[in-house]
C-alpha cells in the first residue's frame, strides 16, 4: 500500500515526485501574487 511520504515515479515518462502529496492547481488563485501561500489557502488545507 502506498504511504503519502513515499516517492513516486510517473511509469510513461520517468519523471519522480519526492513524495505523494499534491496540490491541484485549481486552488492556485487563492495564493499571494508571488504564489506563496495565503494564510486563508494555509487553514483551507490545515481543516
Amino acid at each position: 500500500m502506498a504511504v503519502p511520504g513515499d516517492e513516486f515515479t510517473f511509469p510513461r515518462t520517468g519523471a519522480t515526485l519526492r513524495n505523494r502529496a499534491v496540490l491541484a492547481a485549481m486552488t492556485n488563485k487563492q495564493s499571494n501574487p508571488d504564489g506563496s501561500l495565503s494564510d486563508a489557502e494555509i487553514n483551507w488545507l490545515l481543516r
